[in-house]
Order: C-alpha cells, then sequence, then structure tokens
C-alpha cells in the first residue's frame, strides 16, 4: 500500500502521450513494463530472513511524508500517485486483465536468444517474477530460458551460494582491445585482430529494435554492448565498433566496408534534434519520468551526453565526414555543453575523467 502504484493500462499509452512507456529509456522500459504485472498482482512471499535494516527506523517502517506543494512537479506527482491508488480499487477487470497480458506478450517478445532480457539483470529478474504471476509455469520454454540465462549471469562461490552480475561487455571490451593493440602498435593484418573483427562481423544487428519506434525508415546495422541484445544496438557500441573495424587489415575488406556503412548510417539516423547522440534512443528527453514516485533510483530516461556524441564524432571524422552537417552539429553540442570548469560530464563512464577523455579526442 505504501509503494508507488504503477498500473499495467501502462501498456495501451500511445507514444506521442507523456508517461508511455517509450518515454523511458530501454533499461527502465524493460524493467518497468513487468513491474507493473507485479504492481497489479502485489505477490505476497515469505522472506527466510529479517529485513528490519531496510527502514531507518524498524518500530515506524513506514513513517507519514508531508506532501510537496501543489504548484509544484514533485507535489502533482505525488497526488496522481494517490489517485492511481484510489483506482487500482475501480479499475475496470477486463480491462486490467487485457492489459497485464498485453504487457506479458511485450515481454516475450523482447525475450533474447540465450533466455535473457536486453543482456541486463534487472529486467530478467522482473520479467520471470511478471511471466510467473501470469501463469507461466517454470517448466515453460520461455521461464527456462529465462532462469538459465540468470544462471550464466551468475558468479558461483565455493559454498554453492552466487551473485547475479548486471551485466557482460563482450562487444565494447572487444572493440576497444582491438584500437588499443592497433594503436599500440600490432599489425594491422595481426592474426588475432582479424579474428576480433570476424567476431564482431558476427555480432552486428541487422534487425528493428525498439528504436524503430522513433526511426521507423532507418535501416538497421549496429551493435550492442552483451553477447545477446538484438533488441537494444546502441549508439555507443556501434561508433566504436567502426572505429575498430576501420584499424584492422581484413581477408574481406568487402564485408567490412558494408559492416561500416551500415553502422554509419544507422548512427546518423539515430542522432536526436539537438544536435546530440543518446545511448539507445533518438530524443528520449521526457522530463516526465524522472518525476514519478516509484523512479527514485536513479535515471529513467535516456538523452544525449557529452560520451556518447563524443565517440559518435570522433567515428564520423574518421570516416570523412569532419565537415558534414551533422557532425557539425555533433561538435556544437560539444561546445555548448563543456563544464564551466573545462571538463565534460561523461555519463557512461567514470564521470568527468571519462567525458573529458572522450570529447577532447573527438575535437
Amino acid at each position: 500500500d505504501d509503494l508507488p502504484e504503477l498500473p499495467p493500462e501502462l501498456i495501451y499509452f500511445p507514444k506521442w502521450m507523456p508517461l508511455n512507456i517509450y518515454d523511458f529509456g530501454c533499461w527502465a522500459r524493460q524493467t518497468i513494463v513487468p513491474l507493473t504485472v507485479v504492481s497489479a498482482k502485489r505477490p505476497v512471499r515469505p522472506a527466510p530472513f529479517p529485513l528490519d535494516e531496510l527502514h531507518t527506523d524498524p518500530r515506524h517502517p513506514n513513517p507519514a511524508k508531508p506532501l510537496a506543494r501543489v504548484a509544484s512537479w514533485d507535489g502533482a506527482f505525488q497526488r496522481l500517485d494517490k489517485a492511481l491508488h484510489q483506482y487500482r480499487k475501480v479499475a475496470p477487470r477486463a480491462l486490467r486483465r487485457a492489459a497485464m497480458n498485453t504487457a506479458g506478450r511485450w515481454i516475450i517478445e523482447r525475450q533474447e536468444n540465450d533466455g535473457c532480457w536486453g543482456g541486463i539483470q534487472p529486467p530478467a529478474v522482473y520479467s520471470v517474477i511478471a511471466l510467473h504471476l501470469l501463469g507461466y509455469d517454470l517448466e515453460h520454454p520461455v521461464m527456462r530460458a529465462g532462469l538459465a540465462s540468470l544462471d550464466r549471469f551468475a558468479v558461483w562461490r565455493d559454498d554453492g551460494s552466487r551473485m547475479i552480475e548486471a551485466c557482460q561487455s563482450p562487444v565494447w571490451d572487444t572493440c576497444l582491445a582491438t584500437i588499443a593493440l592497433a594503436d599500440a602498435g600490432v599489425p594491422a593484418d595481426h592474426p588475432q585482430l582479424v579474428k576480433a573483427v570476424d567476431w564482431m562481423l558476427g555480432e552486428e544487428i541487422v534487425r528493428p529494435g525498439d528504436w524503430s519506434v522513433k526511426r521507423p525508415q532507418l535501416p538497421p546495422g549496429g551493435w550492442a554492448f552483451e553477447f545477446h541484445n538484438d533488441n537494444y544496438p546502441d549508439i555507443d557500441d556501434t561508433a566504436e565498433v567502426v572505429l575498430a573495424l576501420r584499424r584492422v587489415r581484413h581477408h574481406d575488406p568487402a564485408r567490412v566496408e558494408n559492416a561500416i556503412g551500415r553502422g554509419v548510417r544507422w548512427n546518423l539516423g539515430m542522432q536526436s534534434k539537438d544536435g546530440g547522440w543518446g545511448a539507445f534512443d533518438v530524443d528520449n528527453t521526457s522530463p516526465f519520468p524522472n518525476r514519478l514516485p516509484f523512479c527514485d533510483f536513479g535515471e529513467v530516461i535516456d538523452p544525449p551526453s557529452a560520451d556518447v556524441t563524443a565517440h559518435v564524432v570522433e567515428m564520423l571524422a574518421v570516416e570523412g565526414l569532419s565537415h558534414d552537417p551533422r557532425t557539425r552539429r555533433g561538435i556544437e553540442w560539444l561546445l555548448a555543453n563543456q563544464e564551466t570548469d573545462g571538463s565534460w560530464f561523461g555519463r557512461w563512464g567514470v564521470n568527468y575523467v571519462y567525458g573529458t577523455g572522450s570529447v577532447v579526442p573527438a575535437l
């Protein structure tokens, strides 16, 4: 009763409507859709250990919090949450059941070939929970694959316990390692570099994903961060893979050239209207998702960032597109977003060191 309400009817919001699921960053979107099912079903399970440490005062675990003023965003969304708690009491059962089933289909359609969701842990956990609540038993192929994917993400200890990794990054690691080895003087046709290129070419994603909701006419051609994440290639990995492919002399140059061409075209097509590049989506900048009471755990939108924009600009310059108007808009975005102390904030790395270390080489 004290948790923020998250109605499954959210799945029916059209993409032009504020707070539709595509207003959220892809990592949040894939977690929030199954959480709507959990929120509606409200499952209860016994815990084999106490959870007192979750509360600052276990004797008063849910102290009343004063509402922010009505004329503020926080106040408006707090009152919206109260209204949604009342709505759940009167929500039409047929509509709610249909919304949960639609959410279930949405989840299943986005399961990857290895059984995971998005190559990351949070949507995998909540997707398995949500589907189980919808009646999928543990022997269902979708459930078996999902649970097996969590095992593959696990670091097993000698005592039988395990830790679940948040994510694995083989594409990112391989392209950066290839760039580093080439820049360190390893011959461009070294067998290990050629082998790395072969592997990266095999990881190219050539089918549409959720990014095509905003760019339906853009042909696919990008790379993801993980082993299996065909629904969510990212702009950052695609730029760095292109930079890596350019540094290696491969025995099938036409194949490499075609892959580079697709990657460059896709990256250019994913430029946001302000000139910068986000990680996964175009113009994912709605101010509303971060205001929602259940989004108090970090960023849930994917606006352009200095590090991603810099990697794309660097890649476009290497491809001879320094003076292309789209590249120049990216450069203008970087110059406009420099911090007053001279640094750039790097969203996807070690903050300002990472951002500055990305932008300076690009410029």
